[in-house]
């Protein structure tokens, strides 16, 4: 065999391979570390994309121990409330009447809380994974109008033993950069592939705020444009997505975006970590002494502001 048809056969080899590997999987972890794992096991880093939920995968409201846990504001207090929305709109326990003043309810709440990690090993796995070569990201259910929230609540969450001050340098420094002057932002808010249909997305230091549209379907749309950007490299390319969330609705959605396309390799992951905390809120035996707590928390809250506002921007 000559040395041309020697090269053509090993390239054909690896086309054959990335194409046969190409496609989705869903797999469920209970730790970054598994998450590291994964990557170190399947993946090339250069190429890997991580991809993470913020709210209950990457951060949590505070929680000392359970009877302390801050569930108002969480994401299991949400899916709690537009539950009852649906359900019992006439329920004690509502805070908003509406989608819309709920959603206005979670950003007040957002805007005046911090957050801790869900995982104590999220730091060390997120900084041994950048130096590896993989680039991170964060795709949030949040809107456009919770980003000076969300980067204040990052800016909030240390990264000791690293070169970075914190969890939003952390992202911002590796994540993807777009063309043409390496902008690990972009022009926002705007309409995912340009469909008239979709509610504006942003994507702001490497953070991309849905607005609680679909994960997949977003992340496919984003990613069209970083692999068309000019700026990019074959070797630069993102053929491998890690994506890692708390809700399996949102890993399912990923895994069906992704399964019939042969341009990456997707796992899907479901964070598995906090899944007891949020059953315990919303169905443990316990729920209703939360869930109680919860709403003396919210009535606290809208307390002061009526005592302290002449006009408050939420109501109850």
């Amino acid at each position: 065999m000559s040395k041309f048809n020697s090269l053509l056969y090993s390239i054909v080899l690896i086309v054959a391979s990335h194409c046969v590997s190409a496609g989705a999987i869903k797999k469920e972890v209970n730790s970054f570390e598994d998450v590291q794992n994964i990557i170190e096991e399947s993946a090339t880093p250069i190429n890997t994309l991580l991809v993470m939920d913020n709210d209950d995968t990457l951060s949590m409201m505070p929680c000392a121990e359970k009877s302390q846990c801050q569930y108002l504001g969480g994401a299991a207090w949400y899916s709690w409330q537009e539950t009852l929305l649906e359900t019992d709109p006439n329920s004690g326990f509502l805070v908003a009447k509406t989608k819309e003043e709920l959603v206005n309810i979670s950003g007040l709440l957002f805007s005046v809380s911090n957050m801790v990690y869900t995982d104590d090993n999220i730091v060390p796995v997120l900084d041994s994974l950048r130096q590896s070569g993989v680039r991170l990201m964060v795709e949030t259910a949040r809107g456009d109008a919770d980003v000076s929230a969300t980067e204040r609540q990052f800016k909030r969450l240390p990264t000791p033993n690293t070169s970075y001050q914190n969890l939003l340098e952390l992202i911002r420094s590796n994540t993807l950069n777009f063309s043409p002057n390496n902008q690990f932002s972009l022009a926002s808010p705007f309409k995912p592939c340009d469909l008239s249909e979709a509610r504006p997305v942003s994507y702001r230091q490497g953070i991309m705020y849905l607005a609680g549209q679909d994960k997949g379907f977003m992340l496919d749309c984003l990613l069209r444009s970083y692999n068309s950007s000019a700026n990019s490299s074959e070797h630069y390319l993102i053929s491998n997505i890690i994506f890692i969330d708390d809700s399996f609705e949102n890993v399912e959605s990923v895994y069906q975006a992704f399964k019939d396309n042969k341009k990456y390799e997707v796992i899907a992951l479901h964070y598995t970590r906090l899944s007891k905390h949020k059953q315990d809120f919303m169905d443990g035996p316990q729920k209703k002494a939360l869930q109680e707590t919860a709403k003396k928390r919210w009535e606290t809250i809208m307390a002061s502001l009526n005592s302290a506002l002449l006009m408050p921007a939420v109501e109850n």
